[in-house]
């Protein structure tokens, strides 16, 4: 029971920590690319990411993706010792629920919604792959 509690608080800590990351890469977006509109409503929001530059997308595939990487780092990192892997895992792709209905409702093109899915769940991976590396090396010492 106090390795579900602490898997479930790792979780939680884990995807905080990738949310805090995602907001801090959408402020340094809209300071980059501010809002053209002066009033801003969800059609003019809407209409503008869909004629968005390219480097505003690739911003938030990187964002994203370093948002999962840390996150799922965290969520794996202060896990029970033998479930890490899984802490990383559920860390990641709980962080991709959500991600894939702001997807849905923000218009981005195909490309970068297909990049962003793509680098989460590879960096989901990336982040279980380092905790074993590390867990591995601990054991050795």
């Amino acid at each position: 029971m106090q390795q579900l509690v602490q898997t479930i608080g790792a979780v939680l800590a884990g995807l905080l920590v990738a949310f805090l990351i995602t907001v801090q890469f959408e402020k340094l977006g809209t300071y980059w690319y501010p809002f053209p509109n002066t009033n801003p409503n969800s059609e003019a929001y809407l209409s503008y990411m869909e004629t968005a530059p390219m480097s505003l997308h690739l911003l938030n595939i990187v964002g994203f993706g370093v948002s999962v990487l840390l996150g799922a780092y965290v969520g794996g990192r202060l896990s029970p010792a033998k479930q890490q892997q899984r802490g990383a895992f559920i860390t990641g792709f709980t962080y991709l629920l959500p991600l894939v209905i702001v997807l849905i409702v923000i218009p981005r093109p195909i490309w970068a919604i297909v990049s962003i899915l793509l680098i989460v769940v590879l960096f989901t991976v990336f982040a279980a792959v380092i905790l074993q590396k590390l867990s591995h090396n601990s054991y050795k010492m």
